[in-house]
């Protein structure tokens, strides 16, 4: 990934902060039952509007993103999917906060989800031997390529 592209949308820091408690996963709720129809959304779409790419921007992150195999890409959205659409006792929204680690691209390839009961539970997904965000925060990158 050139520099020029990697300036331009979220790295693995911002993806994980985009599942945070508070506001942050109160407004990913809000895009997610945007796009959340008959079961399902778009890999990707979540940080394209938590980050509102556009652009060159939205063309890098959608390359990049479907460089992960569909089926990555439907066993990651399972577990966003069903954070996503947990309930509390009283039937009200109560999404499952989610934490993401990349390991190296050339490490065995797998998708590992750890769900942690809590209180308050969570999610912890890891991705092996597929393409890595950046290792730092947009913010940070923005100025410096």
């Amino acid at each position: 990934m050139s520099n020029d592209i990697a300036r331009t949308y979220a790295g693995q820091p911002d993806i994980t902060d985009q599942f945070t408690p508070g506001t942050n996963i109160k407004k990913t709720l809000r895009f997610f039952k945007q796009h959340f129809r008959n079961g399902d959304y778009t890999f990707g779409d979540l940080t394209v509007d938590y980050y509102n790419l556009t652009g060159e921007p939205l063309r890098n992150w959608r390359s990049d993103v479907n460089k992960y195999p569909k089926d990555v890409q439907e066993e990651i959205k399972r577990h966003i999917i069903y954070a996503m659409t947990r309930k509390d006792h009283s039937g009200n929204d109560d999404p499952t906060t989610i934490s993401f680690k990349w390991e190296k691209v050339t490490d065995p390839k797998f998708v590992l989800c750890t769900y942690t009961p809590g209180p308050p539970p969570s999610y912890k997904i890891v991705i092996s031997g597929y393409p890595n965000p950046q290792p730092t925060p947009l913010a940070e990158r923005q100025g410096k390529y």
